[in-house]
């Protein structure tokens, strides 16, 4: 295998174009998710490396484009990340977004009908009886793939900066449906596992209503540029969350969505 430091050094003597793909340390070919990126992109005549985005030895500031794609660490680290995609001109999503969309604040921004929340700072209590909600979800400001997130009826303290919102059966039945959209064109919907109900597995491709489309439409219309990539999440006429960092794409579930954001990416790349 050539040290990364040889095809960094040899990348910068011929015409194929730095094209990297930032994944977390623990996911070093990417999430399964994401692997059927890589050939679609070699197919296209592209070489893409996919390397750890806190890796020092890495050239950041020299690659033609860096995407975003598995860094599903960010949330433990987020300081670190947000400081790493600053040190990146050719990033994508770009640095704005990905710094807005880091804190789930940007819900209160969005102009579109949300989950209802209530926000809360460490050591306030959590009562779900004087919140009016019978069953609630505890969420941390910062967070990925319900990590901390705790679904329950009893009060509690807060640890964290945290957003609270009533548990909504609904997710157990039609289910959270997650819109999927590669340079805003809309691609495919999954629908989500219900994973604070036990059920971690079981992402099924689902038809969205004209409804859910235009609401998600409606919530990228929020923002100041189309991105390369991002997921809307819904739930019974709300938007549960606008992933535009890392999220999953079900990439392996589609060759055709493969190869939409394969040919995305190239056209970033000019």
């Amino acid at each position: 295998m050539i040290p990364k430091l040889a095809w960094i050094v040899n990348s910068q003597y011929d015409d194929t174009p730095m094209l990297l793909l930032a994944t977390a340390p623990h996911l070093p070919e990417l999430s399964p998710c994401d692997r059927p990126l890589v050939p679609a992109l070699r197919a296209l005549g592209l070489d893409p490396q996919v390397v750890a985005w806190d890796d020092p030895t890495v050239d950041w500031a020299g690659a033609d484009l860096c995407v975003i794609r598995s860094c599903w660490d960010y949330h433990l680290r987020l300081p670190a990340f947000l400081d790493w995609a600053a040190g990146v001109p050719r990033l994508v999503n770009r640095l704005e977004l990905v710094r807005w969309n880091s804190h789930k604040s940007y819900l209160r921004e969005l102009a579109v009908p949300t989950v209802p929340t209530v926000w809360l700072q460490p050591g306030e209590l959590v009562d779900p009886v004087a919140l009016g909600w019978e069953e609630v979800v505890v969420k941390p400001a910062v967070s990925a793939s319900a990590h901390r997130t705790v679904r329950t009826r009893s009060a509690m303290v807060a640890e964290l900066e945290v957003l609270v919102q009533p548990y909504l059966p609904a997710v157990e039945g039609v289910g959270e449906r997650a819109l999927v959209f590669i340079d805003g064109e809309f691609m495919q919907a999954m629908r989500k596992p219900p994973v604070l109900s036990g059920e971690v597995d079981g992402y099924a491709p689902v038809e969205v209503t004209a409804a859910e489309l235009e609401l998600a439409q409606r919530t990228l219309a929020e923002l100041p540029e189309v991105p390369l990539y991002a997921r809307v999440d819904l739930l019974e006429g709300l938007v549960m969350e606008l992933e535009l960092i890392e999220p999953s794409l079900y990439l392996v579930a589609s060759a055709e969505v493969t190869a939409r954001f394969a040919r995305a990416i190239a056209a970033r790349l000019g």
